[in-house]
């Protein structure tokens, strides 16, 4: 299974969608954005949100999250 695959059939399943930092940790892909890129020349309709955190160092941060739109 290829890549962008693998972050179809995971969004398909998880509607809280998926960060960059998911795509690594859960389906060892790092270049996530390029699988979105991928999904989208495809046809897919996927939303992206900018949320905001707190890194490991205490640091504010912002990452995207990307999820599929029905």
């Amino acid at each position: 299974m290829k890549q962008h695959e693998k972050v179809l059939e995971y969004l398909m399943t998880h509607k809280e969608g998926m960060t960059s930092k998911d795509a690594f940790e859960k389906l060892g892909i790092i270049q996530m954005p390029e699988r979105i890129w991928i999904l989208k020349r495809l046809g897919y309709k996927i939303n992206t949100k900018t949320e905001s955190g707190v890194n490991r160092f205490g640091e504010r941060v912002r990452y995207t999250r990307y999820t599929l739109e029905e």
